[in-house]
């Protein structure tokens, strides 16, 4: 559980310092923390640090094949096509300020 907890207390505090022109990033952040499961979320933390589908099924014990599964998943519900479009759109919106 530990591991959802710095997704969550960023958007609390992007929350409440956002700008008003950045507060759709925010909000489809959020929207897409809704959309997905718990284990869906903890699989994009870990993307989001750069770690390979094997690292993810050391750290999670699961096999590759499922964090594979769990990375499809993810990409179809946010309507991104690969880990490369999954990453970039982690970087819009978690640490990207420019408007979109």
């Amino acid at each position: 559980m530990n591991r959802f907890l710095n997704i969550y207390i960023f958007l609390f505090i992007m929350t409440d310092f956002k700008q008003p022109n950045n507060q759709t990033t925010t909000t489809s952040y959020l929207k897409a923390l809704k959309i997905l499961s718990p284990r869906e979320i903890e699989v994009l933390e870990f993307v989001e640090r750069g770690y390979s589908n094997k690292e993810v099924s050391e750290e999670l014990s699961l096999s590759v094949r499922t964090i594979d599964a769990h990375k499809r998943h993810i990409c179809d519900k946010l309507n991104l096509k690969g880990r490369s479009a999954l990453q970039k759109w982690i970087w819009r919106v978690k640490y990207d300020d420019s408007d979109y």
